[in-house]
């Protein structure tokens, strides 16, 4: 978008204050190591006018020419990505409401850039929960996600949901919230690929509350990510099979696996799958032999090759998968009457985040 006066004016305020900076301490101390009271001076200076220009975008946001209003939530949103303190200062200025209430725009680019503006603010703790705690914000976004086909401001949306659950206790209000879940399937279902992914990710992040579990089956979850994973789209089986896993926890989920056939597609994965699919394949297995009990655990073991795939992750599999595939066979020899095959024991690497 272009960029208007308050942006510009930052640029040149921040240029002088890195020359102001350089002539202080060379004029003040006769030299250009730090000198702590010149620097308090001037980080006080930087954030006034960090201070000023998101209170000025903010008042053009106020306006009601949509022009304006375009304008600043286009400079807001390229703001709002530059560091923390402009996070903290656009927070400040009130703008955080104004552009939850901009997600309703029938304007397609202001809701663009609204949204990312939101999803940019999200990165710094604290104005997630002032995100979460705007009236109307999750109606807001959930509209977007069902009305924004294929569109950036769709994927963002999504985006902006994996972001807020980063915080554990926004995970059960945005499950239960009225229709989430099933505009976070359709986006799976029917999205770009980036929403796609977007969207699995904020069911992962879901996941993860015990209360989802079952209400990501009761919507339907199972079989939208399985059928994303027998269509053999790249790059997004491991992320779908994250999801599967946590889900299997719960009893819930048990006839919904069995009815898509899940245990003999999961046990094919354990040999033919990625490291972390690997891994994320034996989670699920091992959850849902939990859930499932005797039953589970017999489809399994009845299942071609389920033993001699998890021994060789045991042999070759990366520390997680080996921890993984260690648990499950331990799980299956018992149930079937056999002592554990050898020590299977091992360490569990750290799980890394995107």
């Amino acid at each position: 978008c272009v960029l208007c006066s308050p942006q510009r004016d930052l640029r040149q305020w921040s240029a002088a204050a890195c020359f102001l900076s350089r002539a202080l301490l060379q004029g003040i101390t006769g030299q250009t190591s730090p000198h702590a009271s010149v620097l308090e001076v001037l980080n006080a200076f930087r954030m006034d006018v960090k201070q000023m220009t998101a209170n000025a975008l903010v008042k053009k946001l106020e306006s009601k020419s949509l022009e304006l209003q375009s304008q600043a939530v286009c400079e807001l949103r390229l703001h709002a990505k530059w560091d923390m303190d402009n996070k903290v200062c656009i927070a400040n200025a009130g703008a955080i409401p104004l552009l939850v209430n901009l997600i309703a725009l029938s304007d397609a680019r202001i809701r663009e850039n609204a949204v990312t503006a939101l999803l940019n603010l999200s990165i710094h703790p604290r104005n997630r929960k002032l995100i979460m705690e705007c009236p109307g914000f999750l109606d807001a976004i959930v509209e977007a996600i069902k009305t924004g086909n294929g569109s950036q401001a769709q994927e963002n949306s999504a985006a902006l949901l994996f972001s807020l659950m980063v915080e554990e206790e926004y995970r059960s209000i945005i499950g239960q919230k009225s229709g989430m879940i099933e505009c976070l399937l359709d986006l799976v279902r029917l999205g770009s690929p980036q929403g796609r992914k977007d969207a699995i990710n904020s069911l992962f992040h879901m996941s993860l509350h015990r209360d989802n579990k079952a209400r990501l089956v009761a919507a339907g979850t199972v079989p939208v990510l399985f059928s994303l994973i027998l269509q053999g789209k790249e790059g997004f089986l491991e992320d779908s099979l994250a999801v599967l896993a946590q889900m299997a926890a719960c009893v819930e989920s048990v006839p919904a696996f069995r009815k898509v056939s899940a245990i003999t597609v999961l046990v094919g994965l354990l040999e033919t799958g990625s490291s972390r699919a690997q891994e994320n394949t034996a989670s699920a297995l091992l959850n849902l032999c939990r859930s499932g009990g005797q039953t589970i655990i017999e489809d399994v073991l009845d299942a071609n090759y389920c033993l001699s795939s998890l021994s060789a992750m045991i042999r070759n599999g990366t520390t997680r998968a080996k921890s993984k595939a260690d648990s499950l066979m331990k799980l299956l020899l018992a149930s079937d009457g056999q002592p554990d095959q050898g020590d299977w024991s091992c360490s569990m690497s750290s799980i890394s985040t995107r």
